[in-house]
């Protein structure tokens, strides 16, 4: 790095601690975005991946995993293809030493008692050499459990460095009381101190002397996160047609339009959705039927029978939707919200889907195809669920629950329970994508597609709760949030000092 080149980035830095001193920066940075919550499961530990947390402060962390090593500024890979890593990631603390970032895992117990702490971890080093580890490869840790972390917690091996992880018994115990079982959370939350630290896994066992084969053959506990969430909210745009999947499990969604139809994020939501400023608009003017024009759009994403057998396990969908107030001459009327399988709608083979109609009605219609071959009359309408009150024009919560345990299909309006079937068969189609807001179908009765505002699509590979189902209606369930400074005065600032720093940078060369 040449002189002048040091030169600028000396003067940002100045410029940058100059502004955390009245906590501009914090602003500017912060963010907080929710993820997990993993619950005991009556065993004596509950154990999880570090990159299953709840919640992340700062953009100091950053998530490593074998398949993408990434390289330190010296060339050293963090986390090498060949590294031991539990579930092949891991949640490293960046290059830059913002102690302020603050790792949160949310957890749910079951057995009050006293609880000691294990962690998996390997250290890195930008220098790459060992000489250089010191005592601030380390990170802070609560006194108790839903405290601030302001306790040093160090103490680790340099044996297990630079992909090579390892386990630390780490001597805490935390008090695990009544006020925090069942219902009630406790959060474990993490800081790093200074650099050089590679979180992979956290165990809380009632023993305390567990060893390494037992740790590491320790299975993790339950985590109740959705496999796929799409809450629309800022910084994501339509820009790229697609929707960030913000359950951070990497199931980005695509927006896909055909013919005048539209689709974009706009400023309207569920008022009982605190953190909840924006919805997907699906914009849907299809007439003619069969022969077109077919103007219509979607949010779509393909789900691997590893990511969600829709066919053989318990799985659940949640979304709100609020149809478009107009019903434009010509058109059926007919809103599709969630469609799974092949299909179009009308029944020819294996599918499965929830649609509103006419002024205020919803229905689950589930279609199974004996012979597999996608022709009436072969299909069987063996799911046939319906209500009426989901007002056009108006905001409604609706959930599907697949519970694979006792066999049945249950669909809920507004947080109550419609009606239960549990005498069908599922024969859907993974290779197609599930559709939220249509069908399969692009070229036959898109006027079926959703015309309309969505929010919150949230799907999950467990079967939910009636009780987990009513707090989605009602807002109070724990999904992902992110909060996000909005480009202000203050952002304007920020940016105005760094450009002075650059200016002044190249009037010195």
């Amino acid at each position: 790095m040449d002189s002048h080149t040091k030169r600028f980035f000396s003067d940002t830095r100045r410029v940058t601690m100059a502004m955390t001193g009245v906590g501009l920066v914090l602003a500017l940075t912060s963010s907080a975005m929710a993820r997990n919550v993993v619950t005991q499961d009556g065993a004596d530990s509950i154990a999880f991946e570090a990159e299953d947390f709840f919640t992340l402060t700062e953009d100091d962390w950053r998530m490593v995993t074998t398949a993408s090593p990434i390289t330190s500024p010296t060339g050293v890979d963090v986390l090498p293809a060949t590294a031991n890593v539990s579930g092949g990631a891991a949640l490293l603390h960046d290059f830059g030493q913002q102690e302020n970032s603050v790792a949160t895992y949310r957890l749910h117990f079951d057995t009050p008692g006293t609880y000691r702490l294990y962690v998996r971890y390997s250290l890195f080093e930008n220098g790459g050499v060992l000489a250089d580890y010191g005592n601030e490869d380390s990170f802070y840790r609560p006194a108790t459990l839903d405290a601030t972390p302001d306790v040093i917690q160090s103490g680790f091996s340099y044996s297990n460095v630079e992909g090579v992880f390892g386990w630390r018994n780490t001597g805490t115990n935390y008090t695990v009381d009544s006020t925090q079982l069942v219902a009630q959370s406790a959060n474990l939350a993490i800081r790093p101190r200074e650099n050089g630290f590679v979180a992979d896994r956290f165990v809380l066992s009632r023993v305390t002397d567990l060893s390494t084969s037992q740790l590491e053959t320790l299975a993790n506990s339950s985590n109740n996160g959705p496999v796929v969430y799409y809450n629309f909210e800022a910084p994501d745009t339509t820009a790229d047609n697609v929707a960030t999947d913000a359950s951070f499990n990497g199931r980005d969604g695509n927006l896909v339009a055909i013919g005048e139809g539209t689709f974009s994020y706009v400023s309207n939501a569920p008022a009982v959705l605190n953190n909840s400023n924006q919805s997907l608009l699906l914009v849907e003017n299809s007439t003619g039927g069969s022969t077109g024009p077919y103007n219509a759009a979607n949010l779509n994403y393909r789900f691997s029978a590893d990511e969600l057998d829709m066919n053989n396990d318990s799985w659940t969908f949640s979304g709100w939707f609020n149809r478009d107030a107009n019903t434009d001459v010509g058109k059926s009327g007919d809103d599709f919200i969630l469609h799974m399988g092949g299909g179009d709608g009308f029944g020819g083979g294996n599918e499965l889907y929830v649609y509103a109609s006419g002024d205020d009605s919803l229905a689950l219609h589930n279609f199974y195809d004996p012979n597999g071959d996608n022709e009436d009359p072969a299909s069987v309408r063996n799911v046939e669920l319906s209500t009426t009150g989901a007002t056009r024009g108006e905001w409604n919560h609706v959930a599907v629950l697949h519970d694979a345990d006792s066999g049945e299909m249950s669909l809920f309006l507004n947080g109550i329970l419609v009606g239960t079937d549990d005498d069908f068969n599922l024969n859907l189609d993974q290779s197609v994508s599930v559709i939220f807001g249509g069908h399969t179908a692009t070229g036959f009765r898109t006027e079926r597609w959703f015309d309309g505002m969505l929010d919150d699509i949230a799907m999950w590979n467990r079967a939910l709760s009636v009780a987990d189902i009513a707090a989605l209606a009602d807002g109070t369930y724990e999904l992902p949030t992110a909060a996000v400074p909005e480009p202000d005065t203050l952002t304007m600032l920020i940016l105005g000092l760094l450009g002075l720093a650059l200016f002044t940078w190249r009037h010195r060369r």
